[in-house]
């Protein structure tokens, strides 16, 4: 990692949009599910990138990823993932973006790394449900399913159900990756953004991830 002032700089996100999931299909598994799938791939995809990053030489500040699902607003869901470098590694780091993703699309997840991926989620759920759920929560949890029909579970009800849905790891990866493959695309709901010092996403930097969405390059 580099520790670096945020004027110098430069971050590529790849983010990418689904319609949200249909207000009747809302209170049922499928939210959870498509979750769960989407976080394991942001830590995989993470991972990976901080790997290539790390055995290229290339010096970072953060890789991340963030998906945020219907229960949020009335706006679609996304899933993003994020490199900070500093401006003259820009072009390496939007070739690993895109190649790292192009193989995850593309199946060539490893049972290992998802499984490792399920179970730090696991924990997750398990350290949440540990914690005390504050009033301005509970509250948050009752609005949105008044207003987006969300499931209003709670979290030891939400760790049973993910506990209850265990997978040998041949089955597993074969769901993540069909969900993978159908989530994400290089030319199908896909926003490049690329910031430094507010300049906007030059259209080099979306030719240079659209040419590198290389499947086999980190496979």
């Amino acid at each position: 990692r580099l520790t670096l002032q945020s004027q110098d700089l430069a971050t590529v996100s790849a983010t990418w949009r689904f319609k949200r999931t249909p207000k009747e299909l809302a209170n049922t598994i499928m939210p959870a599910v498509f979750g769960r799938f989407m976080n394991e791939l942001g830590m995989i995809a993470q991972s990976r990138i901080q790997k290539v990053l790390k055995a290229e030489g290339v010096p970072f500040a953060d890789v991340s990823f963030r998906y945020v699902d219907s229960v949020k607003s009335l706006k679609d869901e996304y899933f993003t993932v994020s490199v900070s470098v500093s401006p003259s590694e820009l072009e390496t780091a939007v070739s690993v973006l895109s190649s790292v993703m192009a193989s995850l699309d593309s199946g060539c997840a490893q049972a290992s790394e998802v499984r490792r991926a399920d179970q730090i989620f696991l924990d997750e759920v398990r350290s949440a449900q540990k914690r005390m759920e504050t009033n301005a929560e509970y509250i948050d949890r009752c609005i949105s399913a008044y207003l987006y029909n969300s499931p209003l579970v709670s979290r030891k009800d939400l760790m049973a159900f993910h506990n209850s849905r265990e997978l040998q790891d041949a089955a597993r990866l074969k769901v993540f990756n069909s969900i993978v493959s159908a989530a994400i695309d290089c030319s199908q709901n896909l926003v490049l953004e690329y910031k430094t010092e507010g300049e906007d996403t030059p259209e080099d930097i979306k030719a240079a991830f659209m040419s590198s969405w290389d499947p086999d390059k980190y496979a």
